[in-house]
Order: structure tokens, then sequence, then C-alpha cells
């Protein structure tokens, strides 16, 4: 191979790599973030396993045992970012001692957020899907699938700020060439359900307004 042929597909491969790490995660963002004070401490509340269509609440399944993964995965993600973080299991907690449930009202979840910990932020978290590979890492006879929402409200008056959704069923590399750099990997290898949501809760990271 010629010095212009191999400066050609190493151009190709960069830009490949590159477009494929875009869009992790799609955002929007609400008109009260422009009011919202600077993020201090945000508190992470467990995520629901619920049905993105009907928005039913499964009592069993893959997305029920996830979302207690994703929650976390999107604490620590945050944390990683410098912010101050109160993990998902110390809000259970306190939500539990107060007698609230998944149920409970943004304005009570606001009012302990901000009462017990001090936080002037609280991130709530619905799972819609979360079903893992079939097969082994190389030679999987099904990808593994993962949905998520995650939403930014203020505190103590409840307010939606942002919010992300992460919905990725991987795919590989000769689907689509920019899979190649699109993936943890490099689209060389199969992702469990977990480094999936990893992956996704690191999105949710990367483009959360730390500074609104």
């Amino acid at each position: 191979m010629s010095r212009l042929a191999r400066s050609v597909a190493l151009s190709t491969v960069l830009v490949v790599a590159a477009l494929g790490c875009a869009g992790v995660v799609q955002t929007r963002k609400y008109p009260a973030l422009d009011q919202a004070a600077k993020l201090g401490s945000v508190a992470v509340v467990p995520f629901e396993a619920r049905s993105r269509g009907t928005g039913a609440l499964p009592k069993e399944g893959p997305e029920v045992s996830g979302a207690p993964v994703v929650a976390r995965q999107v604490a620590e993600a945050l944390s990683a970012r410098g912010l101050n973080v109160i993990p998902p299991e110390d809000v259970a907690r306190a939500m539990s001692g107060a007698g609230l449930g998944t149920d409970a009202k943004p304005e009570a979840i606001a009012a302990l957020a901000y009462e017990k910990f001090g936080a002037n932020a609280f991130v709530t978290g619905q799972v819609w899907r979360y079903r893992d590979r079939r097969g082994a890492n190389l030679g999987a006879s099904a990808p593994a699938s993962v949905g998520f929402e995650v939403v930014l409200h203020s505190a103590p008056r409840p307010e939606r700020l942002w919010s992300a959704t992460f919905d990725e069923t991987q795919e590989p590399v000769s689907a689509n060439l920019f899979n190649l750099g699109r993936y943890p990997g490099g689209g060389s290898r199969w992702l469990t359900a977990d480094e999936l949501s990893k992956w996704g809760a690191e999105g949710v990271a990367d483009a959360f307004p730390v500074s609104p």
C-alpha cells in the first residue's frame, strides 16, 4: 500500500471513529434550565422499570433487575464528572424512612432531596428495555439492547430542567461501518446489557448540564 493510500485509509478510520462516537444520547432542554441555579448536590432517585408504550410497571423481568444497575451507573458517571452525587441507595433509604414509595410525587421527592441531603437537584429515571445478549462476546446469536430515560429536576421546587434518552441495540460492524468507533471495544465484540447501559450512562454524564 502506498503512503497516500495508507494516509487516506487512516483518515477514513479516524472520521468513522469520530462519527461513530457521536449521538450516544438524545437530550432535551426545558425552559426552566435557563433560570436554574448552578448545580450543587444532585440526588439520584432509584430508577423504575416502566413500559415505554403503556407506562405500566412490570413486577418481574430483566427491566426490573436492570433499573437499579442503570441508576447506579448514572450516579457513578455523574460523580466522575465532578458532581456531588447522592447515590440511589442513600436516597432509597431516606425515602423509605419518610414513607415515600416509587409513586411519590415530585414535590415530595424534591423536598426530601433538599432537606435531607441539601441537594438543589434530583434525577429520576425509567428503564423500558434491558435485554442481555444471547451467546458469547465473539459469537452472540442476539445482541444486547437497552433503553432508558433520565430526567433532571430542580429542588426544593420541582421543575423539569433537562432530560436524556438512551435507546440502543448493538449492531455489528458489518451492518454499519460507523460502528467501528461507536461502541466500547471498537465494535470488535458483543457487549453485555450491563456494558451497553454503562456506555449509555457515560453518554448521559457527558451531555449533562453541569453548569446550567
